[in-house]
């Protein structure tokens, strides 16, 4: 009795070991393909531009604390091997117009723009696809009815704040 209680209790010593041992995370490099990737401009909303965005789209990719991984162009990342080599795990690709942040209230510079989350596994290659960038601003207009500017006898403005301390005002001419 004592020899089948020393038998289980050694298999059951064994299988505790075993069983912490845990699972260890996958480590180690994959790669981001730039072979598919393309970026198109949703430039449906009119603004008040002078000329149109620039083709040649800031790329920045941040992991999943948000810190820079990598900024480049899409001209770099089309002219050079269309591969970006990234240790494994969870990924956000942003494409936009500008290198600069988007202005706030700023309407003569539309800033476009798009984010694709993407996962990197070790040994594998993710690929993007295509990414449509739009108008990372708002665009706001103000007009105002025949009724309303026939009770109009002074000088006016409109003021639209969408980003606090940032306000945009309308000024409206009496006639």
């Amino acid at each position: 009795m004592k020899k089948i209680i020393s038998i289980i209790s050694v298999a059951l010593a064994a299988l505790s070991i075993v069983s912490c041992d845990k699972a260890k995370p996958v480590r180690g490099q994959g790669t981001l393909s730039f072979d598919s990737f393309t970026v198109e401009c949703d430039d449906y909303v009119e603004t008040k531009a002078v000329s149109p965005a620039s083709g040649n789209y800031t790329i920045i990719v941040t992991d999943e604390n948000g810190d820079v991984v990598t900024k480049t162009t899409y001209a770099a990342v089309k002219g050079a091997d269309n591969t970006l080599s990234l240790p494994a795990g969870k990924y956000t690709l942003e494409a936009r117009s500008s290198e600069d942040a988007v202005p706030v209230a700023e309407f003569e510079q539309p800033v476009y723009g798009a984010t694709a989350p993407f996962t990197i596994v070790a040994g594998e290659t993710t690929n993007l696809g295509n990414i449509t960038c739009s108008l990372l601003q708002c665009k706001v207009t103000v007009s105002y009815s025949d009724d309303f500017l026939a009770m109009v006898t002074g000088e006016g403005a409109a003021t639209v704040e969408v980003t606090s301390g940032y306000p945009l005002v309308y000024d409206m001419n009496y006639a």
